[in-house]
This record gives C-alpha cells, sequence and structure tokens, in this order.
C-alpha cells in the first residue's frame, strides 16, 4: 500500500505532510470533541448477563411519578475493606442511578460517620450500627468496624 504524502511549502522550505498523521490528527480532534460534547450527559451501560444493574422503565416511570422529593442517606465507610469495595461501588453507583433517573425526586447525600460526628450522631439516631468485619491481614486476624447501611426519607 502506497503512502501519499502532500508537500508544501513554508518559509522556504518543502514540509511533507504524511497521511497516517492527518488521520491520526483527526481522530484526536473528533475524540476530544465527542469528549466535550458528552461531558454533561449522564451515561452507564449495564453489561451483566441478568441485567440486575439496570433499572426497569417501570422504575423510573415511578421514580419520575413520586408525589413529592425522597432523600436517601447513605452511611458509608470510605476506608472498607478491599473484599467488600467491590459490593460498595455497586451499591454506589445503583443510588446514584437512582438519583439520576428520578427527575430531582430522589435527593441522595453520602455521608460517612467515621469522618463526620454529625453524620454519626444522625445514624445512631436512625439506629445504625456500625459492621464488625473480620479481616485477615498480615499481623493477623483484625476486626474492622464499617458502615454500611441506607436510609430512606
Amino acid at each position: 500500500m502506497a503512502r501519499r504524502t502532500r508537500r508544501f511549502k513554508k518559509g522556504g522550505r518543502m514540509k511533507t505532510l504524511n497521511s497516517k498523521s492527518v488521520t491520526t490528527w483527526l481522530i484526536l480532534i473528533v475524540f476530544l470533541l465527542l469528549n466535550w460534547v458528552s461531558y454533561g450527559l449522564y451515561i452507564r451501560f449495564d453489561l451483566s448477563r441478568s441485567g440486575r444493574l439496570r433499572l426497569t422503565s417501570a422504575t423510573k416511570k415511578i421514580l419520575k411519578k413520586l408525589p413529592e422529593p425522597v432523600r436517601i442517606e447513605a452511611y458509608f465507610s470510605e476506608d472498607v475493606p478491599e473484599s467488600h469495595i467491590a459490593q460498595v461501588k455497586m451499591l454506589r453507583d445503583f443510588l446514584t442511578e437512582y438519583e439520576a433517573s428520578s427527575g430531582g425526586n430522589v435527593i441522595l447525600q453520602f455521608l460517612d460517620p467515621d469522618k463526620d460526628e454529625d453524620a454519626q450522631s444522625r445514624a445512631n439516631d436512625f439506629g445504625i450500627q456500625p459492621i464488625d468485619l473480620g479481616m485477615i491481614g498480615e499481623k493477623g486476624t483484625e476486626i474492622k468496624r464499617i458502615y454500611l447501611s441506607v436510609v430512606l426519607l
């Protein structure tokens, strides 16, 4: 396959413009434009086989037609054991999906009672207690206390 090149004069010298470099620049520009256009859009794809991470259209309709806004307070410790990071992320994403699909009828707030005394006091008012998780680490078995609860208001 022959390479196409274009020559043009600039400042008295001949410059060669390779079609490969033009293609690379065009792809980069298109990518940047798509990134800029999609910045304000929230799109999430559920690639699981069962579709368990996707809200049904019926759920989305119900969320949009709520008679009054629902507040969700999620009490999550930031420092969770590695064995639970995936579950916490999945729950965070799922709650965020509820908020995004509600048309403003769901107000979501994440609170970390480990770092915020007011959040800890509020969690206690709702009867939320930390969960003790046993972890096997370098120093043997240790107990880690985390918060992982959701309250609908």
